[in-house]
């Protein structure tokens, strides 16, 4: 379920946000998320978009803590904003910790 509050993006999201879908600092300092996790995944939403049609961009896989596989998606909305960014454990298994982008 997404959470009821919303926030700001951290750090280490804006990071991903800015290798995956080049937003500028500015861009990213303004916008607001919800998440959802449950075990083998995480993913945040602009808050600002309830039932938008979003399209996926891009892909790239990454590394748990433990060395699992994750597979880091960005999805962006019609008009080119954000819109979601998921992180999904390929091995179904507890996800540790967020990846920090690199690159």
């Amino acid at each position: 379920m997404w959470t009821e509050t919303v926030r700001y993006l951290s750090d280490d999201e804006k990071r991903w946000l800015r290798k995956l879908g080049n937003w500028s600092e500015d861009y990213l300092s303004e916008i607001q998320i919800r998440q959802f996790r449950i075990d083998n995944a995480y993913t945040i939403k602009n808050a600002l978009i309830e039932n938008a049609p979003m399209k996926l961009v891009t892909s790239e896989l990454s590394h748990d803590e433990d060395g699992a596989l994750l597979d880091v998606i960005l999805y962006k909305t019609d008009a080119g904003g954000f819109g979601e960014l998921e992180f999904n454990r390929l091995d179904t298994k507890q996800l540790i910790r967020l990846p920090t982008a690199k690159g």
